[in-house]
């Protein structure tokens, strides 16, 4: 096995003993020793996260419990444990771990449209203004809430407000090629109702044909999982989730479907 990002001797490791393993999907090898860091690395993994807020790219700087991007969910079903750092993760057989931030996946995150320019409109299209200092606190939280991506190749998110990109998400300036959505991220998740709530509120979403586990997680404002609500396949058609935060603090929550 032949990875030109690993030295061809000396570590931790027994070069004898090849572990496979899956990141995000993609079967990967490492070695008895490696932890999952590591042997990411030694593949020539570099972008394993992207960041809450403008969604830019994040790979592991890190070697121990200091590295701040390399935070996953690892394992499938009722064993999946989120928040590990890949740093503290030792590979083992058929492991498998998934990125928490980026759809459809942490190398074409589709809500990379955070980080260009960003146009604003209040009257349904007629006029368009520039956001010249960024969005606030209040624009970043209502932004995504309802994305489209025109034929054009410009991208709409509908909120509080109407936002456009400035420049198509295949331009160089955003360094993403168009989405290409596999059939097995094709669904629709509603907002939740009632919203505000408390303490439960009921969460709806309409599925095709999954060929994946479906996974539905609640973030807290500092992008932290707060609970897993279900990771396991689904059958095809509409599905509604009750979430109660009796034993969570007031505040803002975001749902992730993938």
């Amino acid at each position: 096995m032949s990875q030109r990002w690993r030295l061809a001797t000396g570590g931790r490791i027994n070069r004898s003993r090849p572990i496979r393993f899956f990141f995000n999907g993609r079967a990967l090898t490492g070695y008895e020793g490696d932890t999952l860091a590591s042997a990411l690395i030694a593949n020539g993994i570099r972008t394993v996260a992207r960041s809450f807020k403008y969604h830019r790219p994040r790979g592991i700087v890190g070697v121990g419990a200091e590295e701040p991007n390399a935070i996953f969910q690892v394992g499938e079903g009722r064993k999946t444990v989120p928040g590990l750092r890949a740093t503290q993760v030792e590979l083992y057989e058929g492991l498998k771990a998934h990125s928490v931030n980026g759809w459809p996946c942490v190398d074409l995150d589709i809500y990379a449209i955070n980080d260009q320019t960003i146009f604003i409109t209040s009257d349904a299209g007629q006029t368009w203004s520039e956001l010249t200092n960024g969005l606030n606190q209040d624009e970043a939280f209502y932004l995504g809430a309802d994305l489209e991506l025109t034929p054009s190749g410009y991208l709409y998110a509908s909120g509080k407000y109407v936002h456009r990109s400035s420049q198509t998400v295949s331009s160089l300036t955003m360094g993403v090629e168009p989405p290409r959505v596999p059939k097995q991220f094709s669904f629709k998740l509603f907002s939740a109702y009632p919203n505000p709530f408390n303490p439960t509120t009921t969460i709806r979403l309409d599925l095709d044909e999954t060929l994946n586990p479906i996974s539905l997680q609640i973030y807290d404002i500092t992008g932290r999982i707060m609970e897993t609500l279900i990771y396991e396949k689904l059958k095809s058609g509409y599905h509604e989730l009750q979430w109660d935060a009796s034993a969570s603090a007031s505040g803002v929550y975001f749902v992730e479907l993938v």
